[in-house]
């Protein structure tokens, strides 16, 4: 979930501004080797020692900004967060998700028990007490419409040297909801083209010289638009980096002058 941190790291704050501190609790959550879920406390001095997870009462809100495993699913991780789900459900908790992950990749017995959002541009969120519904898709078209998506934010992001969140989010952006949603971050960020994967990543070469040539087929239009893109984001690079990037946006260009 690293294509998400600014994210949430961003939300957390609103929700500190908004509430305050006091009685606001932070954890990071991961499912160890067996199954069990272990947290790690968020305090001034840091990240805390990972811990059993322990629940919380039933007068606690419990909200989660993460995915439930969705984005890569097993049966061993929808059966420990449907067994979570209900451990809460029976300490009288109703457990929400706030969740880049669409709809379409959602589990069914995962939405019975967790009151799940879509958070996404262009998605509203519930005003209701529920959560929304799960719509999947067929296993076989499912795929076809992740690697559609995953093939299409590759070649986007192909020109530059390196890909940091927020020049993903943007490149994204230049699409329209239907054509990109958040799940292409999610995948591309996590595929073997890809490497270097904390911070930012870089395409491995193939799949950045196979990228670049698929770019060209653009219209002139999104293609000014995502060279535009990649220096806004990348002015203040280094020497060495700016230079190597700027030859192939120049490249690229120079392509759209002889075509005009």
């Amino acid at each position: 979930m690293a294509a998400f941190w600014d994210d949430y790291d961003d939300l957390l704050g609103k929700l500190r501004k908004l509430r305050g501190v006091a009685g606001l609790k932070v954890s990071t959550i991961e499912r160890g080797p067996a199954g069990e879920f272990h947290e790690s406390e968020w305090r001034a001095d840091g990240l805390g020692e990972p811990k059993a997870l322990r629940l919380p009462g039933s007068d606690s809100a419990v909200l989660v900004l993460g995915d439930l495993g969705q984005f890569k699913p097993t049966a061993g991780s929808v059966a420990a967060w449907r067994w979570l789900g209900r451990r809460l459900r029976d300490r009288g908790v109703r457990p929400w998700v706030l969740t880049p992950c669409p709809p379409s990749r959602w589990s069914p017995q995962l939405a019975r028990i967790w009151q799940q959002a879509h958070w996404d541009r262009g998605r509203r969120l519930p005003t209701s007490g529920t959560g929304q519904r799960a719509r999947p898709l067929t296993p076989e078209t499912l795929e076809t419409e992740q690697k559609r998506q995953m093939q299409r934010l590759r070649v986007l992001v192909s020109p530059a040297v390196r890909v940091e969140r927020g020049l993903l989010r943007d490149i994204r952006l230049l699409c329209s909801s239907t054509e990109l949603d958040a799940g292409a971050e999610f995948d591309l960020w996590d595929s073997d083209w890809t490497s270097g994967k904390v911070l930012g990543f870089s395409l491995n070469a193939d799949a950045s010289r196979e990228g670049r040539t698929r770019l060209r087929e653009l219209d002139d239009r999104r293609l000014v638009s995502v060279v535009q893109t990649i220096r806004r984001h990348h002015a203040y690079s280094s020497d060495v980096f700016g230079a190597m990037e700027i030859f192939i946006l120049r490249d690229f260009l120079q392509g759209l002058r002889m075509r005009s």
